[in-house]
């Protein structure tokens, strides 16, 4: 091969080797756009479920509070005229905290226990194990 033939694939080497660092470097800067646009998606999706999870807690403590009134009501139309132990009807019932926990005060009661046992059946429908 003659002098400028070699020149001339060297020209063309270099040209290549430009063409190729320049798709290195879009193909680079493209993939954190799609690692940033997969993140965001992933964001969305995780705010969804927490909107969705939010409701289900809303729901729930609404039923609870219709279970508490409906209990309220049986007490006082079953046993209307006989001394009753104040912690069984209004067993305290506290408010949900921030976290979304249920805590009944005086747990011991039968009452008590009864709503227990009614959120622990329905978180277990809404989230089965296994």
């Amino acid at each position: 091969m003659t002098e400028a033939e070699n020149a001339a694939l060297i020209r063309d080497m270099k040209s290549h080797i430009q063409d190729l660092e320049q798709d290195k470097k879009t193909l680079r800067e493209a993939s954190v756009d799609n690692s940033v646009a997969h993140l965001q998606e992933e964001l969305i999706a995780i705010k969804l479920r927490e909107a969705e999870a939010n409701l289900s807690l809303k729901e729930l403590r609404h039923r609870v509070a219709d279970l508490h009134s409906q209990w309220q009501r049986h007490l006082t139309v079953s046993i209307p005229n006989h001394k009753i132990n104040k912690n069984i009807i209004n067993f305290g019932f506290s408010t949900m905290s921030e976290q979304g926990s249920i805590s009944v005060r005086n747990g011991g009661s039968r009452v008590g226990k009864f709503i227990e046992f009614v959120i622990s059946l329905h978180l277990l429908n809404e989230y089965p194990l296994g």
